[in-house]
């Protein structure tokens, strides 16, 4: 469908109201593989990394700053009768691991070697599978792995653990999308950044359990999300979106917290881009209302539609607010 009502309900933002009947065609279940590669920093900056996500059905790679290594992960469809049975652990984690991820992660508050310490740990960790059987919930301990399709691309919680929050883990979120076409510049720009920290006397690190995401997304003609093609830039190969977690001290600090602030001002500034709308904080939104990175004529399409169907404009948000909606 290409009407604007349906492009605007696709990323309504609450701004639409409560979508309570919509159809779907559903798809049979089908298994996939999952595999990773460990590669060096400068193999994926300098790649054709439109090339290296492109022939999968997805794929998405980990950057570690700090040991300047990259985790690339890929899956694709394999036969329905495979015997593999694979959930992936997305958040879930036990009591040992989060003491441990804690005591460092505190201490790297103000220590940058406790904080490459963390990242050396997560790493080895993220190097093996971060899957189970979802049968007999015995590890899986060697790549690739197979499953059906929303246990291994989307996974789930370990019976026997709790989620990260609620072991008292939490983090700051940054996240914004990209055209696939320049992710090597905004990369590299990035590195800069780390660089320039490091000189300062400030090395930066991932200190989030799998890494900085970045994931991949086709291209989409939709009016507010991520992916929508405007005129500004050539998105027609899809985006990268840069997820970039932090972590977030018992009392609500963060390791070189300027350095984020910058990070956000640099890449709103200088790159056409988008944020995500669940993972950003009111600063970065203010920055990109600022530097006009939300295609005008979409908004005013999106603005038409609500108008149908909230006239009286009861249902609100910040977001919604903050750009005129």
């Amino acid at each position: 469908m290409n009407n604007d009502t349906w492009l605007a309900a696709t990323t309504s933002l609450g701004l639409l109201g409560a979508i309570v009947r919509i159809k779907f065609k559903v798809r049979p279940d089908f298994k996939v593989y999952a595999d990773q590669k460990i590669l060096d920093e400068k193999d994926v900056l300098n790649a054709d990394i439109y090339g290296m996500i492109a022939p999968y059905a997805t794929a998405n790679l980990w950057w570690w700053p700090g040991i300047k290594k990259f985790h690339h992960r890929f899956y694709d469809e394999v036969a329905i009768t495979d015997p593999g049975n694979s959930l992936q652990n997305t958040f879930s984690i036990s009591q040992f691991d989060a003491t441990a991820a804690e005591l460092l992660l505190e201490g790297g508050l103000k220590s940058p070697t406790l904080n490459k310490i963390a990242e050396a740990t997560f790493f080895g960790i993220w190097s093996l599978p971060n899957f189970r059987d979802n049968t007999t919930q015995l590890p899986i301990i060697l790549w690739p792995t197979t499953g059906y399709a929303y246990p291994v691309l989307i996974g789930g919680l370990y019976p026997d653990q709790k989620p990260e929050w609620e072991m008292g883990l939490h983090g700051y979120t940054f996240e914004l999308a990209f055209p696939v076409t320049i992710a090597n510049q905004v990369l590299k720009r990035i590195r800069q950044l780390f660089d320039e920290s490091a000189a300062q006397g400030r090395p930066m690190t991932s200190t989030y359990r799998s890494g900085i995401n970045l994931k991949f997304g086709k291209a989409f003609p939709d009016l507010l999300s991520q992916v929508t093609e405007t005129g500004e830039a050539d998105w027609s190969k899809g985006v990268m979106m840069y997820d970039h977690p932090s972590y977030r001290g018992k009392n609500g600090g963060r390791y070189n917290d300027a350095f984020y602030h910058n990070l956000a001002k640099v890449l709103i500034s200088e790159f056409p881009c988008r944020p995500h709308w669940t993972k950003n904080s009111r600063e970065v939104f203010q920055l990109v209302k600022e530097h006009g990175k939300l295609d005008a004529g979409h908004l005013q399409r999106f603005e038409a539609v609500r108008a149908q169907f909230d006239p009286q404009r009861i249902f609100k948000s910040y977001v919604g607010e903050t750009f005129g909606m």
